[in-house]
């Protein structure tokens, strides 16, 4: 019912940004994003079955900074929603054949406001939440040439808007080390009814800590460790054919990165 799900999306933004005073700032830019996605599961006599496409959508990103306090900033960002559509697709079937096929599907629009507060000249507070309309994503419908049952395919997602937030600190141990933590909570979009092995989400804890070293005043080193945990998941399938899963998805990310300003 599902073997495997992929959607990459690469996004080049050019963006203006502009000082209206000493304490606001406001940005803008349009994104062009060129999706690729690539579908697969057992499809009974047919075999194997594969869908895969590509498209370029277009959307836009504009965000506002305030400096607030001189010790408190607020950050607001929207990203429009992107709407791709594959006409040129293709359906392959192990045992059937190869066809052209469409679908579509948009990337939902999302709002995300932050704030950092310093406290003192060593520690800074941080906060943000984001809020994303995956409630756009009903269904994914598919159109072929291929003969039935294959010709024609809807899957039924019939996802929910969610809201993340999280909460840091940042502490500047010396003019060199500053050291990092922070956690957060995301709510999955995916609500327990409509959930399928193609997305076995639930809510998740994320925890990371990182730290940057500056290795001179024009280069330095970051590095960072993030665990994420999610909440058990249970799919259950009563029509044929009928199954029944738990899944218990955690990940581990490492991060590296050198910056040297010119």
């Amino acid at each position: 019912l599902g073997d495997k799900s992929s959607v990459k999306v690469t996004t080049i933004q050019p963006t203006i940004s502009y000082k209206v005073n000493d304490k606001v700032s406001v940005g803008v830019g349009p994104t062009i994003n060129k999706l690729e996605a690539y579908l697969s599961k057992f499809g009974g006599a047919a075999g194997q079955v594969e869908l895969e496409g590509d498209d370029i959508g277009y959307g836009f990103n504009i965000g506002a900074h305030i400096q607030a306090s001189p010790a408190t900033q607020i950050g607001v960002v929207y990203r429009s929603k992107v709407k791709y559509k594959i006409d040129d697709g293709t359906l392959k079937a192990a045992n059937v054949g190869t066809f052209t096929a469409s679908t579509g599907l948009s990337t939902p629009e999302s709002v995300e406001v932050a704030l950092s507060h310093k406290l003192n000249a060593k520690t800074t507070l941080h906060a943000g939440s984001t809020w994303t309309r995956w409630s756009r994503f009903k269904e994914l419908a598919v159109t072929s040439t291929a003969p039935a049952p294959l010709g024609n395919s809807v899957e039924i997602f019939n996802w929910k808007d969610s809201v993340g937030y999280s909460v840091g600190v940042t502490h500047a141990v010396c003019d060199k080390l500053e050291l990092r933590a922070g956690l957060a909570y995301d709510n999955t979009p995916v609500a327990p009814a409509d959930r399928s092995v193609r997305l076995p989400s639930a809510d998740r804890r994320v925890a990371s800590i990182g730290a940057g070293y500056k290795l001179s005043p024009t280069q330095t080193i970051d590095a960072s460790y993030t665990y994420l945990d999610e909440e058990k998941a249970e799919v259950r399938h009563a029509a044929a054919p009928a199954y029944s899963a738990d899944f218990h998805n955690r990940a581990s990310v490492y991060g590296l990165q050198f910056t040297q300003k010119f």
